[in-house]
């Protein structure tokens, strides 16, 4: 009875770690009592890949038996050497299906630097198209330095790894080195677009945003009545007794993280004033502190929160802006505000008299132009474009059809152009290519979302985890500088 026991338990042991064990490469596989199976030698027990046997079951059977079994693991070489080489096969094989896309849809180089945790210089090399990313390279620039040339260069090799006919647009940083090199690239290579990160640039605007004397100020309040509530344990406690929401933490280098943060304290405001009334708060040693005495008149003080709502109505638009080009959200077009406008514009479009569509800026028309004159030498094609551009201006063949129309509320623009743009071929593979690298294919319009997408909590929180595993970005900065 006592053996039956004992090999219950082991059983029982084995079971749970059968659970924990699910390693999976390409032809090799070991979950529970599955086999490994390799295309490697072959063996009278069957295939092998460097004393692996094919046979491996490490939960056949019950009892102490089976603890031999863990002797036939995969060795730490086997991980580093062959099964290694087997999973970056596997990956290349995956890759393979990403890269044949490119061709069709194009692709936006992404070049970003950093510098390691050694302190070295690194330029990182991205493909991204129609919603995939793909790294490419990590360079070390070091002893080079980030100058126009060398800037330049580190794109050239991007550009050689995916092909310079598939590379349709540069995206970077705006540093100066950055534009610099998109001069050269202009003279070199005029068909590459390069264009600044607008994530970046909204970024810097709510940092320039944060330097406004008015502005300081309100910060530093937010900031110091923040650090007070988060760097107390028993104050969290105490907060928590009035609300779930808590205090945001104060960052030094995510801008637009600081106005949420500002907004947190407007939304718990109210129970802020509960807990600083509270007696448990007051029955604190904190609460007789300097700093729990002035935090407690900022969150009593109307004139202040009153600045507050001014500044964060200042900077919500761009936040929302920020948030969703640099988030999984609906696309620009979001900014127009609540759905119902956008679908009875669409809704009485269709009866407008031919020759009317929406209206274009001189601008835009004139950077249209210029884009034609670049990517069509050739006179006959750009006619081509021209003329079945304003096929779709006036709504004629398959532009003008009432599920293309009610079509531009439910899919990306990707999409709709393979769908509804078969009238204008030429005109669809060119808006295809620029397409996938404007948006992401799988976004739906407002008709959907009904308004402008909300950060929500889980959202806040992955980017306050971000930022705490990000302290050293002040130090890296002053770094950069030093470097440049």
């Amino acid at each position: 009875m006592a053996k039956t026991i004992d090999d219950q338990v082991l059983a029982g042991k084995h079971q749970s770690k059968k659970r924990a064990v699910s390693t999976r490469v390409e032809g090799i596989q070991s979950t529970g009592g599955e086999s490994f199976v390799a295309s490697q030698s072959s063996t009278p027990g069957g295939n092998s890949v460097e004393g692996i046997s094919s046979s491996f079951s490490p939960f056949q059977g019950d009892g102490a038996a089976d603890c031999k079994a863990w002797n036939d693991l995969p060795t730490e070489t086997a991980l580093r050497e062959q099964l290694l080489q087997v999973e970056k096969a596997n990956l290349e094989v995956q890759l393979a299906k990403v890269k044949a896309r490119w061709k069709n849809c194009g692709v936006t180089l992404v070049a970003d630097a950093w510098n390691d945790t050694r302190n070295r210089h690194i330029m990182g090399l991205v493909a991204y198209s129609r919603g995939q990313s793909t790294f490419l390279e990590a360079i070390d620039i070091s002893s080079s330095g980030k100058t126009a040339d060398n800037v330049f260069a580190t794109w050239e090799q991007g550009i050689e790894i995916v092909g310079e006919e598939n590379v349709v647009l540069i995206v970077t940083d705006g540093e100066a080195s950055n534009k610099a090199a998109a001069r050269l690239l202009e003279a070199r290579k005029p068909r590459i677009i390069w264009a600044p990160c607008l994530a970046h640039c909204l970024n810097n605007i709510l940092k320039d945003f944060a330097k406004l004397p008015w502005m300081v100020g309100l910060l530093d309040k937010g900031k110091t009545l923040g650090g007070f509530l988060r760097n107390h344990s028993h104050l969290v406690a105490i907060l928590a007794s009035f609300s779930s929401r808590r205090v945001l933490k104060f960052s030094e280098t995510r801008f637009a993280f600081n106005f949420l943060m500002m907004e947190r304290l407007v939304e718990l405001r109210p129970k802020l004033q509960q807990m600083f009334l509270s007696d448990a708060y007051n029955a604190r040693l904190e609460s007789r502190t300097d700093s729990g005495i002035a935090c407690r008149g900022i969150v009593f003080k109307d004139t202040y929160w009153n600045e507050v709502n001014h500044m964060l109505g200042v900077s919500r638009r761009v936040m929302y802006l920020l948030w969703m080009v640099d988030g999984d959200v609906p696309g620009l077009r979001g900014l127009r505000g609540d759905g119902s406008d956008e679908r009875e514009h669409l809704s009485t479009r269709g009866e407008q008299s031919k020759g009317q569509g929406q209206e274009k800026s001189r601008e835009v028309s004139k950077d249209w132009n210029m884009y034609l004159e670049i990517q069509f030498p050739d006179y006959q094609q750009r006619s081509t474009i021209k003329n079945q551009l304003c096929q779709y201006r006036n709504l004629e063949g398959s532009f003008g059809t009432g599920d293309s129309q009610m079509d531009r509320t439910t899919k990306g623009s990707v999409q709709w152009w393979e769908d509804n743009g078969y009238s204008g071929p030429d005109l669809q593979s060119n808006t295809k290519l620029i397409g996938s690298h404007t948006s992401y294919d799988k976004f739906v319009g407002l008709s959907q979302t009904g308004s402008i997408p909300q950060i929500t909590d889980a959202d806040i929180e992955a980017m306050e985890e971000e930022d705490e595993d990000e302290d050293d970005d002040a130090a890296n900065e002053e770094l950069l500088d030093e470097m440049e």
